[in-house]
């Protein structure tokens, strides 16, 4: 008689549980069963089956089980706390140690998105914002989770997405750009990730292209000297969209009370302060706003300017302020003769037909000569007796100086000061004599005007 027994272990195969997905710490839902046989298809029982993790973060229950009548083992696994792949090896001992291996995963549990960066912005319409918008996608413990899936949606406003869908990287982020569409205003755009309820909302504002200008675009309004402002002068800044659709000026002139400080939807402040407006210009294409520069302003304290044009704006920084800088206000007659601002003690102006006088004293206006004892404020207009501060007024005439009567902040004037001078006999006659108002530093040093202005002169 014969007797045929089982071969040695040969074969061994996964029977359940390969390819399974478990939530952090948890047991994986199905058993990891394998089935051992030898050479010839017998199954093998009561042999040792060795487990073992070769990648990744679990706990097998057992590390070693023993195959039943059918040649069966079975075993279960504890996954970690490490989100990820996880590989368990089966090895039967005896004969050839046959092997197989389980994949499993590690599921991961978002807990959440968070915004990086991106919000506030602001740009002007039909231009991108100057930052991507980006937004961190975390599992539960609050560490990164990458290939995540990012829908971002434009909620409100007038913008395009560089794309409505992103895929976080190795660190958990996703980002998109956005442009500003043509229409001014608020733009909301909140970004989700799967499993998470409650999004992050992105707040941004686009607005209209403000003027263009720079820190060198403000000039005197009497003398035209350019590129510096004085506290409490008058001054007139240029540039581009100030006043695209208007042709002619707007004079803001009130019966009673200080002046606005918008005109024709034009604003300008300097620092925190608005400056009050003369008017606003767009003649032969050359747009202007006339102001008083504030008298708050420090010398030697560069200021950021910013223009304010309906919506849209521009801030200019480095506008440089000066103590100082005179400016004799002109004029020019229907004959095209250009003289000096000037009233005879009668009132009536000075002109070639109607010239000062021997003995008379005159009035004549400047801009620039900063602030005056008692102050003044911005956009009030003097109230008569507020002597120039810091400096004398000096006043020639065909280069020779003259009586000065007085030198104030002109009475119901805003960023004028008016300067009296007696005309004395035997000067020099004529339609266009010249004329010369300095401001004298306690030094000695003389601070002229840009501007060389003229007056008629009669015995």
């Amino acid at each position: 008689p014969l007797r045929v027994e089982a071969g040695e272990p040969t074969l061994l195969k996964i029977v359940n549980g390969n390819n399974q997905a478990g939530d952090i710490n948890q047991l994986l839902p199905a058993l990891l069963i394998v089935e051992l046989g030898d050479g010839g298809g017998n199954k093998l029982g009561s042999a040792t089956v060795r487990w073992e993790i070769i990648q990744g973060q679990a706990t097998l229950v057992n590390s070693t089980t023993v195959t039943d009548n059918n040649g069966r083992a079975s075993n279960n696994l504890r996954l970690g706390a490490t989100p990820g792949a996880v590989l368990i090896r089966a090895t039967a001992l005896g004969g050839s140690q046959p092997s197989v291996t389980f994949e499993a995963r590690i599921n991961i549990t978002v807990g959440g998105i968070v915004k990086v960066s991106g919000d506030p912005q602001n740009t002007f319409t039909n231009s991108a914002y100057a930052s991507p918008l980006v937004v961190q996608v975390n599992d539960t413990r609050q560490i990164p989770v990458p290939g995540a899936p990012v829908t971002f949606t434009l909620n409100s406003g007038s913008a395009t997405l560089s794309s409505t869908t992103a895929t976080t990287d190795a660190n958990g982020r996703a980002s998109i750009s956005v442009r500003a569409g043509a229409a001014a205003g608020i733009i909301v755009i909140t970004a989700n990730t799967t499993g998470v309820s409650q999004g992050v909302t992105f707040n941004l504002t686009s607005q209209l292209p403000g003027p263009v200008f720079t820190s060198a675009d403000f000039y005197n309004a009497a003398s035209g000297e350019r590129g510096a402002v004085v506290p409490g002068g008058i001054f007139t800044l240029a540039g581009t969209g100030l006043a695209p659709d208007l042709r002619g000026c707007i004079e803001s002139v009130p019966v009673i009370g200080q002046l606005p400080t918008r005109v024709n939807q034009v604003e300008v402040q300097f620092g925190s302060t608005l400056a009050p407006i003369f008017s606003v210009c767009n003649l032969n294409g050359r747009e202007t706003v006339t102001l008083q520069a504030p008298f708050d302003l420090v010398a030697g304290f560069p200021v950021n300017v910013i223009a304010r044009v309906g919506a849209g704006s521009t801030s200019v920084a480095n506008v440089q302020v000066k103590d100082y800088q005179p400016g004799v206000f002109e004029t020019t007659d229907a004959q095209g003769r250009r003289y000096a601002v000037a009233l005879r003690p009668n009132g009536s102006f000075v002109t070639p037909d109607n010239p000062a006088r021997y003995g008379e004293i005159i009035r004549v206006f400047i801009t620039g000569a900063g602030q005056v004892s008692p102050t003044a404020a911005t956009g009030d207009t003097g109230v008569g007796g507020q002597r120039l501060l810091g400096v004398d007024a000096v006043v020639g005439l065909n280069d020779q100086g003259v009586r000065v009567v007085s030198a104030e902040y002109a009475k119901g004037m805003v960023g004028v000061y008016e300067i009296q001078f007696e005309v004395p006999s035997g000067t020099a006659t004529g339609a266009a004599r010249s004329l010369g108002i300095l401001l004298a530093r306690p030094t000695g040093q003389f601070i002229y005007p840009d501007n060389s202005p003229t007056i008629s002169i009669a015995p």
